[in-house]
């Protein structure tokens, strides 16, 4: 049947709108509809048609050339007043109005509208013609059943795969935190070997992916990524020639003295590094 069959239809008004506390007066726009409800408090006189167990509709603001009912089942006694562009459909007292809103809900088979525009916008008319597939009274109630039956499965999968995620994303945390830990090369390899033996199953995801990135960085810094040559020159004979390369520029007048800067002190480290490595501040190897 068309849902003119089974339905009366009511549009609504454009509103003065002011906010208010007053939890009496609810304005029913495409925000509230949207976001499944989420009271916006308004002031205004004029009471609206809808009652528990309307449905309403947004009728505009819907992007890509495609309309998609989007609905909302009011499911609670209060005064609404209708927003314009908003619809307010009331179905007869015989029909299961949890039914009418699975079938309106966001359902790309039935109430949808392609202008070929930008923005478009659904027209009573097109509403009221929308076919709807109307089963028996009673296999209605089996149907609304059987979807929050099924719902409440999927409310439960979701909750697992979250749970999952984060423990997952804890898992991963835990491990690489123990590269960043190990005391030497040597030991980090040792490590690794924990997290690599189950590689593809730790490094599924973005972020975990990304922690990854952060920490082969933080482990390069950090002086553990590679083994130590005992044999290579330290740092601080590097530093020496820096420092005499830059006395020699300032000499020429390529670059200005500097106002020396405070000593490195054990507050300022971050982390302990290996034997012949330093910490230095950034004017002691750049100059900008």
């Amino acid at each position: 049947c068309e849902l003119q069959d089974i339905s009366l239809f009511e549009n609504g008004k454009a509103h003065e709108q002011f906010v208010t506390d007053d939890e009496k007066y609810v304005l029913v726009n495409s925000s509230f509809v949207s976001n499944s409800g989420d009271k916006l408090k308004f002031v205004s006189e004029r009471l609206s048609p809808l009652e528990k167990g309307d449905i309403a509709i947004v009728m505009s603001d819907v992007p890509n050339g495609r309309a998609l009912a989007r609905c909302y089942l009011i499911e609670e006694d209060g005064k609404y007043t209708l927003n314009q562009r908003i619809g307010c459909l009331k179905f007869s007292k015989e029909l299961s109005i949890k039914y009418m809103y699975i079938v309106l809900n966001r359902n790309k088979y039935y109430l949808s509208y392609d202008d070929g525009k930008k923005q478009t916008n659904l027209k009573k008319i097109q509403i009221l013609s929308c076919p709807i597939p109307l089963p028996g009274v009673n296999e209605q109630q089996r149907i609304v059943a059987k979807v929050d039956e099924l719902m409440a499965f999927c409310d439960q999968l979701e909750q697992t795969q979250s749970d999952n995620i984060t423990a997952h994303a804890q898992l991963v945390e835990v491990l690489l935190t123990t590269l960043t830990n190990s005391s030497d090369h040597n030991e980090l390899q040792n490590n690794w070997q924990r997290i690599a033996t189950h590689f593809d199953t730790l490094f599924t995801t973005e972020h975990s992916i990304d922690q990854l990135k952060q920490t082969i960085l933080q482990l390069a810094v950090m002086g553990k990524l590679v083994p130590q040559n005992p044999n290579d020159e330290p740092a601080s004979e590097l530093l020496k020639k820096i420092t005499a390369e830059k006395l020699q520029l300032i000499k020429e007048g390529k670059i200005k003295k500097e106002k020396p800067l405070p000593e490195i002190t054990d507050e300022d480290k971050p982390f302990e590094l290996p034997s012949g490595w330093e910490f230095s501040r950034l004017q002691e190897c750049f100059d900008v």
